[in-house]
């Protein structure tokens, strides 16, 4: 099995499964990251989901393949990954005292199989944040691999009020979905 992603905080969820895969690291395709285009937040997450799993599958096509992509989606509009640390700074700003949706879309492709994908929302609220403890945030955790400039597993305590739904969604692998998914194709 391969996970089609590099981010260990995907890899870390995958390994608690205990089931054996490895990391696919796919050469640079063009992914979108914000929501200026004609594509809307679903279709953005599912057509970058759909790009990470075929680019994989063209290289290893009898090998199953898990892929994800989580998108931040205030107010309906796309939040990536920032440019730079001010960049990160405003998308926090924009993100204190208010609700955002998590939307993760989740690929499980078995080879000469249907494909199963699905999006997967949480609702997260925001602490009413200063610019002192913005500051001190973006200082502390790496916030520039993260959509939306903030990791739950890394000081979540420090941004996030409430999260309403999956918590493992929020960190970029919706674990409950992605479990009854491997348990029912024999995996553990």
């Amino acid at each position: 099995m391969l996970l089609a992603s590099t981010s260990p905080r995907r890899r870390e969820l995958l390994a608690s499964l205990g089931v054996e895969f490895e990391v696919f690291s796919p050469p640079d395709r063009e992914l979108s990251e914000e929501g200026d285009h004609a594509l809307g937040p679903e279709e953005l997450a599912a057509h970058n989901v759909g790009t990470k799993t075929e680019t994989a599958a063209e290289i290893y096509p009898e090998h199953a393949i898990i892929a994800a992509d989580t998108i931040v989606i205030l107010q309906g509009q796309a939040i990536g990954k920032p440019r730079d640390l001010n960049h990160a700074k405003q998308t926090l700003h924009r993100l204190s005292g208010q609700t955002h949706t998590v939307l993760t879309a989740l690929c499980l492709r078995k080879p000469k199989a249907a494909i199963k994908t699905e999006l997967v929302r949480t609702q997260v609220t925001f602490l009413d944040l200063g610019q002192a403890q913005i500051e001190q945030y973006v200082q502390t955790v790496n916030v520039l691999d993260k959509a939306g400039a903030y990791g739950y597993q890394d000081h979540g305590d420090w941004v996030v009020k409430e999260v309403v739904g999956s918590e493992s969604n929020v960190i970029g692998l919706p674990m409950e979905t992605l479990s009854v998914w491997l348990k029912a194709e024999g995996y553990f």
